[in-house]
């Protein structure tokens, strides 16, 4: 999920909490202040080459284009064991580093992290610290092809035709130090032919109502479950070629609560049988004023990426996108490389044909 699609989900989450739907307040508890809260999301991802970044925002209110970024004064990485590390400013509100052999600072498992932000008006902000827990082997993806009926606008009665996705979920093991709970971030590249006849690859991350989280805590010791991950509408997308790709990401008990508290006040529909909405977890603070309100998580993870090829064969040989039907014209269908994240050369993954 990119920036962009977090953002929604962020703004979102604000309009459930100032009341434009039906939460109950107390369930939230929040102060009347929030509209002009920070939001700090960031991420410690042990990788071959670990990286950290951090986004940092302000929300005045409920739309779009009050989601402001943010320049703090510093933001550091420190570790439970005393080190201190600080982390560059790369773009507006955006922190980033890479941690390469031979520096100071290790990312190890095993150890504690956390972020510590000192604002321009000298409030120092830290998070708690959270543990990179190892995903084991990464759960491979399963597909198969499902129908769906929905009611028109006419109120007639209509199937249409899915992919269904099923994820293995990794091996349950009593090791502590191998993730119970994990989250996916989902993307798709696809082959497109333009009018001229120029093949571009195209990936673009799905625009998701919430956020994909899966706990095996409470499923024994087990191999080899396969859980649903998403059921995917066939359409143009698939007429040349299609790879689903699923970054799965370990996660702590803490950072798992954060994202399911996430969902449930996303998927609250307003029906006074639903159990009340659990408090919007967060694990920074504001070390001089611990009540005051602030969003946003600080994690770490391992991250690892599985990809699964659909075939146009398999998706029912789809029609294609370009040439669209007269009158209709779409831009990147003269210029496939319009497209944002769009490119002429073949992916590394892409092994299909």
């Amino acid at each position: 999920m990119g920036s962009q699609s977090r953002r929604w989900i962020v703004i979102s989450l604000y309009i459930a909490i100032f009341g434009i739907g039906c939460l109950d307040e107390l369930d939230l508890e929040i102060r009347r202040n929030t509209r002009q809260s920070l939001h700090i999301e960031s991420r410690l991802v042990l990788d071959s080459v670990p990286y950290i970044f951090a986004e940092i925002n302000t929300i005045f209110d409920l739309t779009p284009g009050s989601f402001f970024p943010v320049n703090v004064r510093s933001v550091h990485l420190i570790d439970e064991v005393g080190g201190r590390i600080e982390i560059p400013l790369v773009g507006n509100g955006y922190y980033r580093r890479f941690f390469l052999p031979g520096d100071d600072f290790a990312i190890v498992t095993g150890r504690g992290y956390g972020l510590e932000i000192l604002t321009q008006q000298d409030d120092l902000i830290r998070s708690s610290f959270d543990q990179p827990l190892t995903l084991g082997s990464s759960g491979t993806l399963s597909a198969y092809r499902i129908q769906k009926d929905f009611i028109d606008r006419f109120e007639d009665v209509i199937s249409q035709d899915f992919i269904g996705v099923e994820i293995e979920v990794p091996v349950i093991s009593p090791d502590v130090m191998l993730a119970r709970h994990f989250r996916c971030e989902l993307e798709r590249t696809f082959r497109l032919t333009d009018n001229g006849g120029q093949t571009c690859y195209l990936t673009e991350a799905f625009n998701l109502d919430n956020e994909i989280t899966i706990s095996t805590q409470n499923l024994g010791n087990v191999v080899g479950i396969n859980l649903p991950l998403i059921d995917l509408f066939i359409n143009f997308n698939f007429a040349e070629g299609y790879y689903l790709n699923v970054w799965q990401e370990s996660l702590t008990e803490n950072a798992y609560q954060y994202w399911n508290s996430i969902n449930q006040v996303l998927n609250r529909t307003g029906n006074m049988f639903e159990p009340p909405a659990g408090k919007i977890r967060t694990n920074f603070m504001y070390v001089d004023e611990p009540d005051r309100e602030i969003f946003g998580i600080f994690y770490a993870t391992e991250r690892k990426v599985t990809r699964l090829y659909l075939s146009p064969d398999f998706a029912g040989d789809p029609q294609g996108l370009c040439p669209p039907p007269a009158p209709a014209t779409i831009d990147y269908c003269d210029n496939c490389l319009l497209k944002p994240r769009s490119q002429l050369n073949k992916p590394a993954f892409w092994q299909a044909e």
